[in-house]
């Protein structure tokens, strides 16, 4: 089954609920396959616990630190490059 590891900053439900439809109708769109196979996986991390360019990400950030990592087992190597 195809999923999604993301390692995030916490963020509130609400965001993740908006965050996985979008990334779900975006692999069922590219992909041809149902949603419904497509697993996400939120790995969250606290502020200051993360660094990108020798700097911590913190609320004062510009950008949120953001590392995701995209599983696709049987998936065709056409289909893939689509995703």
């Amino acid at each position: 089954m195809p999923c999604l590891d993301i390692t995030m900053p916490r963020m509130a439900r609400s965001t993740k609920e908006k965050l996985s439809a979008k990334l779900t109708e975006a692999f069922a769109a590219s992909t041809g396959f149902p949603g419904d196979i497509f697993g996400i996986h939120y790995i969250e991390h606290d502020t200051g616990n993360a660094a990108s360019g020798g700097k911590l990400c913190d609320d004062k950030s510009e950008r949120p630190y953001l590392h995701m990592i995209l599983y696709t087992p049987r998936l065709r190597r056409s289909v893939k490059q689509n995703v």
